[in-house]
């Protein structure tokens, strides 16, 4: 069962992964916080391909989706 929480990602820094720099592809890297929650929830999140050069520092609105298992179910 999935389920999405709710809350905001602030980018530490994102980098062209496209070497030909033709079609820029950027993966970020920073900290997802959920809603609700202080510096000390926060979970450092890596983002890949997300179509955006962010400049560090920027903050959005974000989902993070949590997968719940039932004991003794396969991975």
């Amino acid at each position: 069962m999935s389920t999405a929480l709710g809350g905001t990602y602030k980018v530490e820094s994102c980098h062209d992964t496209n070497d030909s720099r033709k079609r820029s592809d950027y993966d970020c890297y920073g900290d997802f916080t959920p809603d609700g929650g202080s510096a000390d929830d926060a979970v450092s999140v890596h983002l890949e391909r997300t179509g955006h050069d962010y400049p560090d520092g920027t903050e959005f609105a974000a989902r993070q989706w949590q997968t719940s298992r039932r004991p003794g179910s396969p991975h």
